[in-house]
């Protein structure tokens, strides 16, 4: 019965955590961790592919790194809307795994996902490339 009760709020609580989200009152640093936590549950308890967890945590590490060199050294953070689409993107695909919906909605949510964090890592090289300063050839 309270295990019952516990997997119904834990449902419930997940548009409430995807709506702050996209409000802006988490900070993008809170949002990465919440959402690599979320998937690392996935992987281990309703076999989320491993490797979307890896992309994803590939990515965000190499955007934090260049975060924190680019506010060091021009006083910049960079973000753009791209992330935002693929945190809702992720939360979609999360909520379809643990509502447990049919896999051919899963595996389109996967292959989404997957493009997903694409998008905006070849959108934060591009931005970063044009902050850095020529090089001489």
């Amino acid at each position: 019965m309270l295990a019952n009760f516990l997997s119904g709020l834990r449902v419930l609580l997940v548009p409430l955590l995807f709506h702050l989200i996209s409000q802006g009152d988490a900070t993008p640093l809170a949002d990465k961790i919440f959402l690599a936590c979320l998937l690392g549950a996935l992987v281990l308890w309703r076999s989320l592919p491993l490797w979307l967890l890896g992309m994803l945590f590939a990515r965000d590490l190499v955007i934090v790194l260049v975060s924190v060199v680019l506010f060091r050294t021009q006083g910049l953070v960079v973000a753009n809307r791209w992330g935002k689409y693929t945190t809702a993107c992720m939360g979609f695909m999360a909520l379809s795994h643990i509502l447990q919906s049919p896999a051919v909605l899963r595996d389109g949510l996967i292959g989404l996902a997957a493009v997903m964090v694409l998008i905006p890592s070849a959108s934060h090289a591009l931005l970063v490339r044009g902050l850095l300063p020529p090089t001489e050839q």
